[in-house]
């Protein structure tokens, strides 16, 4: 860049520059999932708009047994969050926090950053997406035998975080000799501590009597960003 600013940090990362807009928080959206068999919340994929996901399980790490994330077969890339062994007076709130490079309200106050054009591209009254760690897992070892495998971090300092899923392999597979249609399960869990997880596991979501066989996919990985969501509430 001839002119303008720039600003880079210790891993001489670019974290700013007056030639683009930086991904900047939006909104916080909360869906509620209940018992009800009906009840379910889209992982959708917004053009423009990046979706950190915060499943609000009180930090008790046994709410994850309450709820799941698949995908239902000729849905495509979308996924779903459903009820699974939850109380009739239970429910989990999801929140959906959107980021987008876009400045949502400008405010005078603090520091503005304008390019060459006079398009104002940052406002530090905006919270900018502030990624802590990418996790890219193999879940095809949780076949032979077939078992239920996790990942979990503390990240220490950190008090909320986020799933951006960029990546989740629904993992559907079928022997020729056996009706059962397995997909993967997907159990994540957040608390407000610094800790995140997700298990997964091959479970039965439906049954096909055809002698064809669906192979496992051994080459897709489950792979999403931990994001700090800290002072977002």
């Amino acid at each position: 860049m001839a002119q303008g600013l720039e600003i880079y940090n210790d891993n001489n990362s670019l974290l700013l520059s007056s030639d683009t807009i930086p991904i900047l928080y939006q909104q916080k959206v909360v869906s509620r999932v209940t018992s009800n068999v009906n009840s379910k919340v889209l992982l959708s994929k917004k053009d423009g708009v990046l979706s950190v996901y915060y499943f609000d399980c009180k930090n008790d790490v046994n709410r994850i047994s309450d709820y799941g994330v698949f995908s239902p077969f000729g849905a495509g890339d979308n996924y779903y969050i459903l009820p699974d062994k939850m109380g009739a007076s239970e429910h989990i709130d999801v929140e959906e926090y959107q980021f987008k490079a876009q400045i949502k309200y400008s405010c005078n106050a603090g520091l503005q950053l304008f390019n060459a054009s006079g398009v104002e591209v940052y406002n530090s009254n905006h919270v900018p997406l502030t990624i802590v760690d990418k996790v890219s897992i193999d879940v095809s070892n949780s076949w032979y035998p077939m078992s239920t495998k996790s990942w979990g971090k503390i990240y220490t300092g950190r008090t909320k975080l986020g799933f951006l899923f960029t990546n989740i392999p629904a993992g559907i597979t079928k022997s020729k000799t056996y009706s059962g249609v397995y997909a993967y399960d997907y159990r994540p869990y957040c608390d407000n501590e610094g800790f995140i997880s997700i298990t997964y596991t091959p479970t039965i979501w439906t049954y096909s009597y055809s002698s064809a066989e669906i192979p496992i996919d051994r080459s897709l990985r489950l792979e999403f960003f931990v994001v700090d969501l800290s002072g977002l509430y």
